[in-house]
């Protein structure tokens, strides 16, 4: 698994942004109102790669993304082997603390928009 953090950007944001040809994502952030757990996560991804996996989607990547404190990412982290990359989006301080590699550390307003789908083809 690969696991990159975002600084600049909500989860929601990289979420709806990823191409859902490339990618299939989960959202998850802390206080959220969707009940999703890492066991459901699994069990969709099990059942995606056994219905997809002698057709075009079977190339698709599973992208788990991770928005919430320390805490919260240190509870999720890792939690869903089946995914492939792994988003956490908190603040810098954070990011660095679990020692996440940011992918927009350097990205300053006015900077040409940052492609998440051509950083996590890559």
């Amino acid at each position: 698994m690969i696991e990159y953090g975002i600084i600049h950007s909500t989860g929601l944001t990289v979420h709806y942004s990823l191409d859902p040809v490339k990618f299939v994502s989960y959202y998850k952030r802390k206080g959220g109102q969707v009940p999703l757990s890492s066991e459901i996560v699994s069990a969709e991804i099990k059942s995606q790669i056994e219905l997809h996996k002698t057709s075009i989607l079977s190339i698709r990547k599973f992208v788990l993304i991770i928005e919430g404190d320390s805490d919260f990412l240190e509870q999720w982290r890792n939690s869903v082997p089946e995914i492939d990359i792994q988003i956490c989006v908190s603040s810098k301080d954070t990011l660095e603390k679990l020692s996440i590699k940011i992918l927009d550390k350097d990205w300053k307003p006015g900077d040409s928009q940052i492609s998440f789908n051509k950083l996590l083809a890559n």
